[in-house]
């Protein structure tokens, strides 16, 4: 409140600063010679007028360097009080955790549910370590977009299939603050092999027929059978 005070005072005489100045008679006239070329003596009531404006631009300008001192000392001290009064890191809730889903031989998609701070979260890292060897970390990190909003998820790519990885997220405000959060551990998906094709047997072709001597198809019944018939007719009738 004081220090909009202040800034207000400061424009106001910023302001009165510039007319009274542009009032005075220069070397060119200044602009009290719009008011009919007497200068600043006319407008001002004569010789004394000189005298008068003098001691008003004067005061004006040691009230502008005080008022310009005492902003700049109650910014820097207010910017002081802020950051130190700021010791709060951030906080995750009891129930907070991770949550796994997409998971491929390759690649995870990690969320967790989002850290509060009394003046923002910032930035999120995201740890992931390869549990049979601690050495392979790696580390990423999500910060807030152009409308201050920060995503609370993110893909991991490039892992090994059938291999366990722990994870840890961390938040960070402002001042630089952190608390570390959920903690979890998954296991990627094996790797899937493209399966063999494989070759139908081929069939046997089908069997050529070839006719006989006499032109009797040898798949044709019809001759044999009549033939058949008519000698047990002959033998009937040489019987009676």
């Amino acid at each position: 409140m004081f220090l909009n005070l202040l800034v207000g005072s400061y424009l106001v005489i910023c302001f009165f600063l510039i007319i009274i100045i542009l009032l005075q008679a220069g070397k060119g006239g200044g602009m009290g010679a719009a008011f009919g070329g007497a200068g600043s003596s006319t407008v001002l009531g004569g010789s004394g007028g000189a005298g008068t404006v003098g001691k008003i631009t004067w005061w004006a300008s040691a009230l502008f360097m005080l008022l310009s001192i005492m902003i700049t000392v109650t910014s820097g001290a207010r910017s002081k009080i802020k950051n130190r009064t700021d010791k709060t890191p951030p906080v995750w809730t009891a129930d907070a955790a991770l949550t796994f889903t997409e998971v491929t031989p390759n690649s995870m998609k990690v969320a967790w549910t989002s850290a509060s701070d009394n003046r923002g979260v910032t930035d999120y890292f995201v740890v992931i370590t390869q549990t049979n060897d601690e050495t392979r970390v790696r580390e990423k990190h999500i910060t807030a977009d152009d409308d201050n909003t920060i995503l609370s998820e993110v893909v991991v790519e490039d892992l090994q299939p059938e291999t366990d990885y722990s994870v840890v997220v961390t938040a960070r405000d402002a001042q630089r603050l952190s608390t570390e959060g959920p903690k979890g551990s998954q296991r990627t998906t094996a790797a899937t092999e493209a399966p063999e094709p494989t070759e139908e047997p081929a069939s046997d072709p089908a069997p050529t027929v070839t006719p006989d001597a006499g032109g009797t198809d040898p798949g044709d019944t019809t001759s044999t059978t009549n033939t058949d018939a008519t000698e047990s007719t002959s033998s009937d009738t040489s019987s009676d």
